[in-house]
């Protein structure tokens, strides 16, 4: 499949991060890119509280992943079909 292009940082999570230092959030998104970005392998993170925070946002990352995989996936299957029934005239 190919590589999701984007991803979504939820409104509801900015409590947590608000929580963090600057350095600490500049460490986390550069993590959250990397995890998005290869092959979603969790990043090594020596900073027990990073940890806990994006082990959170992972978990939103990987719903939205599955959810992503399965729209492509019902889009592909529908697409197979042919589209859209022409309008009879």
């Amino acid at each position: 499949m190919k590589q999701k292009n984007s991803f979504l940082l939820y409104n509801d999570q900015s409590d947590m991060i608000e929580k963090l230092t600057d350095k600490q959030a500049g460490v986390l998104l550069k993590k959250i890119y990397t995890y998005n970005n290869n092959g979603r392998m969790p990043p090594d993170i020596k900073d027990p509280v990073l940890d806990m925070v994006f082990t959170s946002i992972k978990t939103s990352l990987d719903r939205d992943y599955i959810k992503y995989c399965e729209v492509c996936k019902t889009r592909s299957e529908s697409g197979k079909q042919g589209g859209r029934p022409k309008k009879q005239v």
